[in-house]
């Protein structure tokens, strides 16, 4: 096993998020990295050059820039969950913390702040759609609020335009209680 407090993230080889087609084909743990040396994210994969084709965390990681993937070489595939668990717990990544919050939670989503965005701005749907060369129906869908998924070509367009610098100034992860028959929203 590894010991957490004693792992050179430095040491390990990196590159660039951008260059993830690059990444070997090799089982893995892999670390998220912001340009402050800050990991926003852990994973494991038996495969990382696959796992990193198309990531659920992309579109988070794009936001934030500068990322780059480090990764730790594990040829036991049977070790990797264990692995993982311990350097989540250790190093405590952000965007790994979501998933331990959300526990007993259910019937989530995502709510867009395009309403309060496009009100401070002055602008209407049709003026953000022609500015960020969305669909207008691709607006009129995050003007609603709720919605399941997002691509990243659209978060970067909105954050650019907006000119946001954290993803959660246009983004909000919302669940319904369980415990509360999925009435209430928790925040």
């Amino acid at each position: 096993m590894i010991n957490p407090s004693s792992l050179d993230l430095t040491a390990l080889p990196s590159m660039c998020l951008s260059r993830r087609s690059e990444l070997p084909e090799a089982p893995a743990i892999y670390f998220a990295i912001d340009s402050l040396a800050q990991i926003q994210y852990i994973g494991r994969s038996r495969n990382l050059k696959k796992r990193w084709h198309s990531h659920h965390r992309q579109f988070q990681l794009d936001v934030i820039k500068n990322v780059r993937i480090a990764w730790l070489q594990c040829d036991d595939v049977s070790l990797l969950g264990d692995i993982e668990a311990a350097l989540i717990e250790w190093f405590s990544p952000p965007l790994n913390g979501l998933r331990n919050e959300l526990k007993g939670l259910n019937n989530g989503g995502l709510k867009s702040k395009l309403p309060d965005l496009m009100k401070q701005k002055g602008v209407d749907q049709k003026t953000v759609a022609a500015a960020t060369g969305l669909s207008p129906t691709t607006v009129g869908k995050l003007y609603r609020s709720h919605f399941d998924r997002i691509d990243n070509h659209t978060v970067i367009a909105l954050c650019k335009y907006f000119e946001l610098q954290k993803l959660d100034d246009l983004l909000e992860l919302v669940w319904e209680m369980e415990e509360r028959g999925g009435n209430e929203v928790a925040q």
